[in-house]
């Protein structure tokens, strides 16, 4: 059953005319996971992050394989500080708890222009049991909103890992390690030795 606040988001989105769609799950706080879980790349989800300047909060989202360029960052905003708000600061702020972030926080909002390069991402919903599929050029609908360019892609992660055959392929061998690096093989770099 959809929760009341993941309701209450929908009918401002609809209000906004933001296409999206809920997908539900079990509650997952990390980006990482949900994504997985919902069987998805990490560069088709976004993050919503609350940041804390010299005087102000605001919100840049941003896609989840990319990381903000720190120093554009901070002299876009005119600010010789930036940090992520605390938990604490993040729940007063949104009244949503840590990881449950969604698009309208009634922040001034930088939408990073990396955002509109594809046609669909999954982002927050206000809840941790679901994760909304928006149409990426939807987002530039949020109000207070400035598209910019303040993210550049993270270096992907390496995966190192090896084998030493014994006989022919079976299914042991596809369930137990195959079928899972077909499925990373898109978000790391990854060596396998292969030992005799």
């Amino acid at each position: 059953m959809t929760e009341e606040i993941v309701l209450k988001n929908n009918r401002l989105l609809e209000k906004l005319g933001i296409e999206f769609k809920n997908l539900e799950h079990p509650p997952i706080k990390e980006v990482f996971d949900c994504m997985r879980y919902l069987g998805l790349l990490i560069s088709e989800g976004f993050s919503t992050l609350v940041m804390k300047t010299d005087k102000e909060y605001v919100a840049i989202i941003r896609r989840d394989d990319t990381k903000l360029k720190l120093e554009t960052t901070k002299q876009l905003l005119g600010t010789k500080r930036l940090s992520i708000a605390s938990p604490d600061e993040f729940a007063k702020l949104t009244g949503l708890p840590s990881g449950a972030a969604f698009i309208l926080t009634g922040l001034k909002t930088y939408l990073d222009r990396q955002l509109l390069e594809k046609e669909y991402l999954m982002g927050g919903s206000g809840s941790l049991a679901v994760t909304n599929r928006y149409k990426s050029a939807d987002l530039k609908k949020i109000p207070n909103s400035t598209v910019v360019d303040v993210a550049e892609a993270k270096a992907r992660p390496i995966i190192l890992t090896g084998d030493t055959p014994s006989g022919k392929l079976h299914l042991g061998n596809y369930v137990g390690t195959l079928e899972n690096r077909v499925k990373l093989q898109h978000e790391y770099d990854t060596y396998i030795l292969l030992a005799n």
